[in-house]
């Protein structure tokens, strides 16, 4: 994270250590807040055994430009009752929700739904549909609680927006988002041989994806400009 980008909101994903990240923080300077996620990988809480080495999601943002509404994990209060969405986001590492205001020069300040993913890793088809399993429950879910706000969904999709990492597959496991209106940014179409990741080249891991109200707010060749 480079001072020099002055962000108004860092997502950030396999956030192991929280102290260190505390460190960034302060570098950044005064203004950052930080969030992280009270679950993650194997540990379902912050009292969990697990929860210290586990890989965790976290927002760092610009108070001066964003205020901080709320912030949940997607689903994560349907387990133990329902482990499905558990299993589908890679043993509890669910989508982190940000409830951001986004302060204006003038009127109200505009409230933007921000969902910071790490998907399920793998190139088997067992991690394939646990990825198309956790797709279903966002676009569900996003649509059942936020049906008319703008949505952001970023981070780590662990997988192509159009296609498949996985040998044989030809649909991306994230069809679902699109089945339900959502709109894909990061089309490996679009930005053909581009990569965000050394272990796949020439193709988009890290995507950006929003719903159709977001459309008009990008602007030309932002994408380029994107940081991971």
């Amino acid at each position: 994270i480079s001072p020099d980008l002055q962000a108004d909101i860092y997502c950030l994903q396999e956030i192991v250590s929280i102290s260190q990240l505390n460190a960034v923080r302060q570098a950044l300077g005064t203004q950052y807040q930080l969030f992280v996620s009270p679950f993650g990988s194997g540990a379902t809480s912050t009292s969990s055994g697990n929860y210290p080495g586990a890989q965790k999601l976290a927002y760092l943002i610009n108070t001066q430009k964003v205020i901080h509404v709320g912030d949940f994990g997607l689903t994560a209060s349907q387990y133990p009752g329902d482990t499905s969405a558990y299993a589908c986001f890679a043993s509890g590492r669910y989508p982190y929700v940000l409830k951001a205001a986004l302060k204006q020069n003038s009127g109200p300040a505009d409230t933007l739904i921000v969902i910071n993913i790490h998907a399920k890793a793998g190139s088997t088809n067992s991690d394939y549909y646990r990825r198309v399993c956790a797709s279903q429950w966002m676009a569900d879910s996003l649509n059942a609680l936020f049906p008319m706000q703008k949505k952001l969904i970023v981070g780590d999709f662990n997988d192509y927006l159009e296609g498949s990492s996985v040998a044989g597959q030809s649909t991306s496991p994230f069809q679902n988002l699109f089945n339900a209106g959502y709109v894909g940014v990061t089309l490996p179409s679009v930005y053909p041989g581009q990569t965000t990741y050394i272990g796949s080249p020439g193709h988009l891991i890290d995507n950006v994806v929003f719903s159709q109200n977001i459309s008009g707010f990008l602007k030309e060749n932002s994408v380029n400009n994107i940081h991971y």
